[in-house]
This record gives structure tokens, C-alpha cells and sequence, in this order.
């Protein structure tokens, strides 16, 4: 007569796993609640139909998407124009962003012009700021508002085609001195 044993859970199933003890310390444990909500950070790319769909349509726009050198959370879209123009579209924000990477081919569903904004002056380079903050994003606000700098802006709906290429890269150790 055969048994028909409950599903384990994966920290279970390792546990189980007497030859390999190293394997738990591999696990992340959380709750269930604290995986849900730590992993939904992006919206959801949409489907490859959908994009396509959406740029036949005119509702999304389609380019090469450039990651700004001085701020983390800014890029631009290039959209090929007819002839020599190119068309710049401004992404501002890490949800926004939704993970695009250098020269990846994107979608942007444009927003409507009273919720276009002017590019950052802020130099971040990480999760640092550079500069008065404060100061910094009152002046661009202004500028923004007197409408100068205001450009096209959106945020990316899904990723048509990843710009993905190996790269190498060391790992050093610190050379600051933990205190303790």
C-alpha cells in the first residue's frame, strides 16, 4: 500500500538532505508576507504581443534606451525618426526605469504633457547624493515649471530585446576597517 506524502516546503526538502548541511545556510528565510512584499518591486513587463500591438497603435513608443552617467535614476529613450532625427524621450525614476539596461530595446508608453518634467541636475552616482538636495530639486521644479526644460517623458512598459554581453568583474575586500 503506497503513502502519499504532504508537498515539503523547500527549507524542509534541504533540511532533509543530510550529505549537504552547507546547503542551509543557503536559504533565505522569510515569511511568505515578506517575500510577497519584498519581490514586487517593478511593474510587470507586459507581453511581447502587447508591446507590439501598443507601438502599431501609437500608444507605446519603441527605442534604444540610454542609462544617464551621472544619475542612476535617469535615462532616455532614442526613438529613430524618419530621415536623420532622432526623437529623446526622458525616464525618470527607478520605477519608471522598470529594470532597463543600457542599449536594451524598450517600450515607453508616453505620459500626457502636463506630466512631462525637465532632467535632474543632481549628480547621483549611487545611493548617495551629491550636493544640496533640497536646493537642488526646488531649481529644477522651477525650471520645469516655467517650461524651458521640460522634455517628453514616460516610463518603460517592457523590454523588447536585452542588450546582454558578458562582463568580468573582481570582488575586493574593503579596505575600511570595521569597528567592533
Amino acid at each position: 500500500m503506497s503513502t502519499c506524502n504532504a508537498p515539503l516546503r523547500m527549507e524542509e526538502y534541504v533540511r532533509s538532505l543530510l550529505d549537504n548541511p552547507e546547503l542551509i545556510d543557503r536559504l533565505a528565510l522569510a515569511s511568505e508576507q515578506d517575500v510577497v512584499e519584498s519581490r514586487v518591486i517593478f511593474p510587470e513587463h507586459l507581453p511581447l504581443s502587447q508591446l507590439q500591438q501598443g507601438v502599431r497603435s501609437g500608444r507605446f513608443v519603441q527605442g534604444t534606451f540610454l542609462a544617464s552617467r551621472e544619475n542612476y535614476l535617469e535615462g532616455t529613450l532614442r526613438v529613430r525618426g524618419d530621415g536623420d532625427s532622432d526623437k529623446e524621450v526622458l525616464i525618470q525614476g527607478l520605477q519608471h526605469l522598470n529594470r532597463a539596461m543600457h542599449d536594451d530595446i524598450v517600450c515607453v508608453e508616453m505620459f500626457p504633457e502636463e506630466r512631462w518634467v525637465a532632467p535632474s541636475s543632481l549628480v547621483l552616482h549611487d545611493e548617495g547624493v551629491a550636493g544640496d538636495v533640497a536646493e537642488e530639486n526646488e531649481e529644477d521644479v522651477l525650471k520645469a515649471e516655467s517650461g524651458k526644460m521640460r522634455r517628453p517623458t514616460g516610463k518603460v512598459v517592457g523590454i523588447i530585446k536585452r542588450n546582454s554581453r558578458p562582463l568580468c568583474g573582481i570582488l575586493m575586500p574593503s579596505p575600511i576597517k570595521e569597528v567592533g
